[in-house]
C-alpha cells in the first residue's frame, strides 16, 4: 500500500498531528522521501492540519479533564506541533482566568497538601494553586 493511501486510512480513523503520521509511517516502513511527499501532498490538500488537530486535542482535554496551560503547551510540543502555534491555539482557547478549571481539579482531593500537589501535577501555575488554597483555606 503507498504512504499516501496508507496516511488516508490513518486520518480517516481520527485527526493526525504531522509528526504523529510520519512517525506511524515511518514505523510502517516506509522511505523517508516518501513519508515527506506524502505529508507535503496531505498539507497541499489540506488534510493535515497541525493548528486544527490542537485545537481539537485541547477542547477534548479540557473537557474531559482540567489542566494547566502549561500542561497543554507540553503536551502539544511533544506531539510535534510548533510552540508558535501551539501558543496561538493556547491563546485562542484557553481561559484568560483559569481559576475554575482550577477548583473544578481539586475538588475531591482530601487534604490541602493533597490539593496543592494534584494542582501542580496537572500543571496550573503558582498564583492559581495559591488562590485555589487560599479559598480553602476561607472556607474551613
Amino acid at each position: 500500500m503507498p504512504a499516501f493511501q496508507k496516511a488516508v486510512e490513518l486520518l480517516g480513523r481520527r485527526s493526525h498531528f504531522r509528526r504523529e503520521l510520519e512517525t506511524k509511517l515511518g514505523q510502517r516502513g516506509y522511505e523517508e522521501t516518501e513519508v515527506d511527499e506524502t505529508l507535503a501532498r496531505l498539507e497541499d490538500r489540506g488534510l493535515i492540519d497541525d493548528a486544527q488537530t490542537a485545537r481539537e486535542f485541547v477542547r477534548g482535554r479540557l473537557a474531559r479533564k482540567a489542566m494547566g496551560r502549561p500542561r497543554l503547551a507540553h503536551e502539544l510540543r511533544a506531539r510535534g506541533v510548533d510552540s508558535g502555534v501551539a501558543n496561538e491555539v493556547l491563546d485562542e482557547l484557553y481561559p484568560d482566568d483559569d481559576l475554575e478549571l482550577a477548583r473544578r481539579a481539586a475538588r475531591g482531593a482530601r487534604s490541602r497538601d493533597a490539593v496543592a500537589r494534584r494542582l501542580d501535577r496537572l500543571g496550573f501555575r503558582g498564583p492559581t494553586i495559591v488562590a485555589v488554597l487560599e479559598e480553602l483555606d476561607a472556607s474551613d
